[in-house]
């Protein structure tokens, strides 16, 4: 795709977004050439924003594929697991719902009590209250499985 990284990212974005896997592709291409660990960035934004609680299994194929990237190192094994990434993403369900609910956490009055007790407890002890650790590990397993598969 003959652009820059703003516009492959932005394009990506869309692309995946109207579930469009030959549009996806080479736009995921040109971002990744440009700067991989923002391919994968981008990536995992995607799949929180656009895929979200739709397909669990995407979303986890994007954090577990962006988490084990090795930019520079086996570029090319790399950016073939973006390219799945990326098509897993375009061809999930989508659902914004847990984008608009991070919103209304973030920015609602009325939940700043909760957002000072979230910040004042370790990162894993909230996973626990969204579900458990188990229910992550379960999850990047499931993700895992399903990149392997395609």
């Amino acid at each position: 795709m003959p652009c820059d990284r703003w516009l492959a990212s932005s394009a990506l974005q869309k692309a995946i977004r109207r579930g469009e896997v030959l549009t996806a592709e080479p736009a995921l291409r040109t971002l990744y050439r440009h700067d991989p660990r923002a391919a994968w960035r981008r990536l995992l934004v995607i799949a929180c924003e656009d895929v979200g609680i739709a397909s669990l299994p995407a979303l986890l194929i994007a954090a577990t594929g962006g988490a084990s990237a090795r930019a520079g190192r086996e570029r090319e094994r790399d950016e073939a697991a973006a390219l799945a990434t990326a098509r897993a993403l375009a061809e999930a369900p989508k659902d914004r719902s847990s984008d608009l609910l991070l919103a209304i956490a973030l920015h609602d009055p009325g939940l700043e009590a909760m957002r000072a007790r979230c910040r004042s407890v370790p990162v894993a002890r909230r996973l626990e209250w969204g579900g458990g650790a188990g229910l992550v590990a379960d999850g990047a397993r499931a993700g895992r499985m399903a990149l392997l598969r395609d």
